[in-house]
């Protein structure tokens, strides 16, 4: 099983295909098969989605949807530019089975051999098991995919095991590593609470001290042994989550790396990798004494300190003799343990100059020729804890410099900016951009000055990473994230982020593990507000989802939308793979969502904003048209169908919804419903009055909507679908207009 759970990707495993459901083409609710990342059930996002009769591939990754517009079947189906497909059927050994199935609405599922509904799905039923099928407009409690490893959205069944105990398994919807569970299906994991079944599945039979542990990671088993330093207090492999790769404990290689995760121990005991307090015998002689935990550091006091090299000195009543002996001249004196000619810095303004900088001789002064710094690292060493708000100007055009010791920790009271040109910042493989986690801390960049975060394609971690510590004032301003392998910006545990004008966050995550622009977990709170006006800021073209939400987390967007048939604004999550914005909180009471004036435009193989069932989300005067599935989807997960916290529009009014949400067909409408409800039966009417369909404006007018009253395909309404609702007792409130 273990050299086959790549499945997809290698035709000499196709003979596995025949002992598992390959996929079902149906017109539906959803729209791109969950991405492994995406922190949903498991199941397909949206497989079973196609706008106008568009066939979906439940099985592959990425662009494996069968109906996304330059997409490729698995096993050399091929989905049409027009997204129409005549090989997303496929028979048990992965050859084509039929022409034109995707488009059947009627066919009826009989085997699991049969590829006109491979997963007991046609037209927009769903389904619990293999041979159960249902024709469109039939659903029914028994109907439903049971949420393990399927998802109710798109009616995939869940994939059968032939244990029930937590063995390795690829999900042949998302194509992600999940396992064996109770009821012998392949099941989606939980963060945290699946951590041990993860490691059973994939870390071996007898996991000891030699196997690899796995971590549930966003809804995927993946490498990983720890989530917070924490985790790493008694790992042989180093004391630090993460430094050199993402959720793996590792060694330290310099006091910077300390210094922001332990307070108490900001000293790098380079021989063991561990962080230490770096006590040592006073001596402040010179030359100084070398600090026995860390030679590169010196020992003035009982705690090492950090210096230049050949040139560090401990301050004294004779420190400036012994400078101007070292340097042969009379204007040196000692600053910050360091001989030099240059001046102290006076006020709480420092300077960086990766390109003439130094950090040998160097204070921070940018009046004096050659007395800036080279790295903001050392900038923070020499600024310590202050007590005034202090800032540290980078100046390009340049490239940080290698010396940098990552992540880059901005303590409180500090900001890091930029001047004189573009600054790129090329993060190293494995390691994250910069770390927030203390209130008053800031990277602005400029307009004059482009600040750019790179992942150098994809190779290193994370870009920006707030975490526990960090307030509302911890923010971030006019700087590109770009090309990680995770989340460009995580705000994780219970960290605060401010995200201002001109931020971008854009290309993170790869095909085979998906990633957001933003992503908010734990119970971190992101706050985005950009005012008309201003630089927007985008969220656009991840792997995965602009804004994805999970667990208690929760986020505030302010911004205004300029076109909705444009896909302009303040702030936008458009192109993205998945979602523009998926929020997927836990159910229970979790902080509300306040979405106000954002544009979700162009999503290339799913729904412009995705809520799942007992998320409390309050949306406003936003735009989402142009995806490729529906401009809403409301789905259910679990046993939970509580939408009773989802407000797309209070229809008491005047608290109205003002979203766009439909356009007429071929003026950027949705390849689905406007407002796609596919919940489980009797969940409720959804409050969404005072929204735009179309020509309707439903704030000032009684006009129709067009809906379908089992399922969301466009094919159903004539073209364009307003609404579409699957399940009895199911209903959408969208006064002032009506529908059928």
């Amino acid at each position: 099983m273990r050299e086959c759970r790549r499945y997809w990707r290698n035709q000499s495993c196709a003979g596995l295909l025949s002992a598992i459901v390959v996929m079902a083409c149906m017109d539906g609710c959803g729209g791109v098969a969950d991405p492994p990342s995406s922190g949903d059930d498991g199941g397909a996002d949206d497989a079973a989605e196609a706008g106008d009769g568009r066939a979906s591939v439940g099985i592959g990754a990425a662009g494996d949807s069968g109906f996304a517009r330059d997409a490729r079947g698995f096993l050399g189906g091929d989905g049409s530019s027009d997204g129409r497909t005549s090989d997303c059927a496929l028979g048990p050994d992965g050859t084509d089975a039929s022409s034109g199935l995707g488009s059947a609405v009627d066919a009826r599922a009989t085997t699991a051999s049969d590829a006109a509904g491979d997963s007991a799905n046609a037209g927009d039923a769903s389904a619990r098991t293999e041979t159960d099928a249902t024709t469109e407009g039939q659903s029914s409690v028994d109907a439903w995919a049971d949420d393990v490893g399927g998802d109710e959205s798109s009616g995939e069944a869940a994939m059968p095991c032939a244990s029930d105990t937590p063995v390795a398994c690829v999900n042949p919807v998302t194509a992600a590593d999940d396992f064996c569970s109770s009821g012998g299906a392949c099941s989606a994991c939980t963060d945290i609470a699946d951590d041990q079944n993860c490691t059973a599945a994939y870390g071996g039979e007898a996991c000891g001290s030699g196997c690899v542990s796995y971590l549930c990671l966003a809804g995927v088993c993946s490498p990983g042994n720890c989530r917070t330093d924490g985790d790493c207090a008694a790992n042989a492999n180093g004391p630090l989550c993460g430094v050199s790769t993402s959720n793996l404990c590792g060694k330290c290689t310099s006091d910077a790396q300390c210094a922001g995760a332990r307070p108490t121990s900001p000293v790098c005991d380079i021989g063991t990798g561990q962080c230490v307090a770096g006590a040592c015998t006073p001596n402040a002689s010179n030359p100084p004494a070398v600090c026995p935990a860390n030679p590169s550091d010196i020992c003035c006091t009982s705690v090492c300190q950090s210096a230049g090299g050949a040139n560090a000195c401990c301050p004294g009543p004779h420190a400036n003799t012994y400078c101007a002996s070292l340097l042969g001249t009379s204007h040196a004196t000692c600053v910050n343990n360091v001989c030099t000619t240059c001046p102290v810095v006076t006020g709480a303004n420092y300077v960086v100059d990766p390109v003439r900088g130094s950090d040998v001789s160097g204070t921070g002064d940018g009046a004096t020729a050659g007395c800036a710094l080279e790295t903001v690292t050392r900038a923070l060493e020499v600024i310590g804890t202050p007590l005034v708000a202090t800032t540290i100007t980078v100046l390009g055009p340049s490239s940080a410099n290698a010396s940098e010791a990552f992540p880059i920790a901005i303590p409180a009271l500090v900001t890091v900016t930029t001047s004189g040109g573009s600054v790129t910042v090329n993060v190293p493989p494995g390691a994250t951009g910069f770390s927030l986690g203390a209130p008053s801390s800031a990277i602005t960049g400029s307009a004059a000055a482009p600040l750019t975060i790179s992942g150098q394609s994809n190779a290193a971690a994370y870009g920006i990473v707030a975490t526990t510590g960090s307030q509302p004032s911890t923010q971030i301003t006019n700087l590109l994230v770009t090309g990680f392998l995770d989340d460009g910006i995580l705000v994780e545990k219970k960290g605060v982020l401010s995200i201002g004008p001109g931020v971008t966050s854009t290309l993170n995550g790869v095909v085979s593990a998906r990633k957001a622009g933003l992503h908010v977990s734990g119970s971190g709170e992101a706050i985005v507000n950009v005012p008309s006006g201003s630089a927007p800021t985008h969220f656009d073209q991840n792997t995965n989802h602009g804004i994805f939400v999970e667990g208690n987390g929760f986020v505030e967007l302010a911004g205004v939308v300029t076109s909705a048939v444009a896909g302009t604004g303040t702030i936008t999550t458009n192109g993205n793979y998945a979602a523009g914005i998926w929020i997927a909180q836990a159910p229970g009471t979790p902080p509300q969502n306040i979405i106000q004036g954002v544009v979700s435009f162009g999503a290339t193989s799913g729904n412009g904003l995705r809520f799942i069932t007992g998320s409390n989300v309050k949306l406003r005067d936003s735009a989402s048209l142009g995806n490729q599935a529906s401009g809403i989807l409301i789905s259910s997960t679990g046993a939970n169908s509580d939408i009773s916290a989802i407000d797309l529009g209070n229809p008491s009014g005047p608290d109205y919804g003002n979203n766009t949400l439909q356009a007429p067909l071929g003026a950027a409408s949705n390849g689905n419903a406007g407002i796609c409800m596919n919940v489980r039966p009797s969940s409720g009417t959804l409050r969404a009055a005072g929204n735009t369909f179309g020509n309707a404006d439903c704030a000032s007018s009684g006009s129709p909507l067009t809906m379908n009253k089992s399922g969301c395909s466009n094919s159903a309404c004539g073209g364009v679908c307003d609404i579409g609702v699957t399940g009895a007792g199911n209903d959408v409130n969208v006064s002032k207009c009506t529908h059928p």
